[in-house]
This record gives structure tokens, sequence and C-alpha cells, in this order.
């Protein structure tokens, strides 16, 4: 079995690097009030997958009698500064500048899970889809990592 994931993100998230690392390093920059700094113009989309839907998406498929390749991933694009709109917004705090770097490269403008596979497998409806194919909001799952982080601090 061979599993794709989709920018996953959650507790422990990278703040460092240069892959699949955009979460981590918002909230960093957040929390120590830095401006963000976006690479390209933040329209770039993505879709992003909570931890915990990641966890029970594979949990699923290795107790189940599926053995192919499979994106686990979300439903939902999302460009990089509505990211940072949603970490904002979540947080209550005052919002930060926005550092642009247009001169380095963007990576592709967008790019997200097919799901087809995995609704197909687990059934279009049902808990077994959710917990492979993110339902849970970016923004919910943004509420949950900034309460634990303003909590612990």
């Amino acid at each position: 079995m061979s599993l794709r994931y989709f920018n996953v993100y959650g507790p422990r998230a990278r703040s460092a690097g240069t892959y699949g690392a955009v979460f981590g390093v918002f909230l960093k920059q957040k929390l120590s009030n830095k401006s963000f700094t976006v690479v390209g113009n933040g329209n770039q989309k993505r879709d992003f997958l909570y931890i915990d839907d990641c966890i029970d998406g594979t949990l699923r498929l290795f107790n189940s009698n599926y053995s192919d390749p499979v994106n686990i991933g979300s439903d939902e694009q999302v460009s990089i500064n509505q990211m940072i709109e949603i970490i904002e917004d979540v947080s209550g705090t005052k919002k930060l500048e926005r550092v642009y770097q247009l001169d380095k490269p963007k990576g592709v403008r967008g790019r997200s899970s097919n799901n087809d596979l995995i609704k197909k497998v687990f059934g279009d409806k049902g808990s077994h889809t959710r917990a492979a194919v993110s339902t849970n909001s970016l923004p919910l799952g943004v509420a949950v990592e900034v309460d634990a982080i303003f909590e612990i601090n």
C-alpha cells in the first residue's frame, strides 16, 4: 500500500524547511509577532489535511482490504493568503505585515488531492470517507492548534 498525503498540519508542525512546512512557518511567525514571509504572491492554492484526519484515514486503510496507491487529502483548496487570514482571524490578535518574495520560485499555482479513488474505496458518504478525505475545515483545524498554543503560552 502506498499513501500520498497532502499538506498535513497540526501539533509539532515543522516550522523550518522548504517542503510542506508553510503552516508551521506561518504559525511560528505569528506567535513571534514577525511579518509573514510569502513566497510568490500568495495566490497559490493547496489543500491542507489536519493530522487527526490523516491518522484516521491511514488506520482505516490499513484495516481494510485495499492495497493500491491512494491519496489522503482534503476537498478544500485554500490559497496561501487565505491560510494567513485564517491564522490571523482564529488567533484574534493584530494583523501582521506580509512580505511577498516575488523574485523566488513560486511553485505550482495549485496542488490538491484527487480524492475520487478514496471515496470509491470507502463509499462517497459516511464516517469512513470523512476520515480519509478531510471535511474538517481549515479554520477549525487552525483553531484547535492556535487554542492549544495560546493555552501553553
